[in-house]
């Protein structure tokens, strides 16, 4: 998809060519080098002691919850976005923010930042134009749900999500 949106360049207009492997394209005429963008994403594993908070959007399947992301903003540090979102999509403020992974993930052009932080408090002001739903769960729940255990009104994301990462390194899996 990039490709087919770069076939010239932005300085000269000029055909680009495709190199190293597709991970960048140059222009022969000026040499100027262009590069995919990257949108930074802050996914956030939300804890008020025991539990954290896992939402849904309106997108996902049925039954299914991750943990709260969003977009970075352009000048704003990966902790501020954190704090920022948590409170635009559950009103909730954050505190003690911390790196903990990332994920590239290409649909489309993301990378995702996973962040641990711990809530001030448990009350919910969804907004619901941004996830449909939210839930606090227990640590044992969710390491229970993680294990594969039936009879839980929620399912996690699959192991090749950064969600589900961040949710096994909580529960000490």
């Amino acid at each position: 998809q990039w490709h087919e949106s770069h076939k010239f360049c932005s300085g000269c207009g000029n055909i680009t060519t495709m190199k190293l492997a597709g991970w960048r394209r140059d222009c022969d005429l000026c040499e100027k080098e262009h590069y995919p963008r990257v949108d930074t994403v802050v996914i956030m594993l939300v804890t008020f002691g025991e539990y954290c908070l896992i939402g849904r959007g309106a997108h996902f399947k049925e039954g299914f919850y991750s943990c709260l992301a969003g977009y970075v903003e352009s000048g704003e540090t990966f902790e501020d976005a954190a704090k920022r979102e948590l409170f635009e999509e559950a009103g909730i403020e954050g505190d003690e923010v911390e790196y903990v992974m990332s994920q590239p993930w290409p649909f489309p052009s993301t990378l995702m930042v996973g962040m641990r932080m711990k809530a001030k408090s448990q009350e919910l002001k969804l907004d619901t134009h941004e996830i449909e739903d939210a839930i606090w769960v227990h640590k044992d729940d969710i390491k229970a749900v993680l294990e594969g255990k039936e009879g839980y009104n929620f399912k996690l994301p699959s192991t090749i999500a950064i969600a589900r990462n961040l949710l096994e390194v909580w529960v000490g899996k």
